[in-house]
């Protein structure tokens, strides 16, 4: 499926190319029809799952792995030394 994502405080989640390094942004609502927002949910495994921007084709991950509390999400290509598959659903 194809999501909008909210963070903690409920702020919209987004991507933006900052001149090719693409960075994460929250904005206080959600732009429905801005496919900077919008992220295809892929399932890895069970509860866990990649989330790809619809936009750019770059997947919410970091740059380092393993990852560790406080790592920048940003977009990232799949592949050697990115973490993206660390993002697990709450219930």
């Amino acid at each position: 499926g194809i999501f909008m994502i909210r963070n903690a405080v409920g702020r919209c989640i987004g991507m933006t190319d900052q001149s090719n390094d693409y960075q994460v942004m929250e904005e206080p609502q959600c732009l429905n029809d801005n496919t900077n927002y919008l992220f295809q949910q892929i399932t890895v495994s069970s509860g866990h799952y990649q989330f790809v921007n619809v936009h750019f084709g770059k997947y919410l991950g970091t740059e380092s792995c393993p990852s560790s509390d406080g790592d920048v999400v940003e977009g990232v290509n799949t592949g050697g030394g990115t973490c993206i598959t660390r993002l697990k659903a709450r219930t």
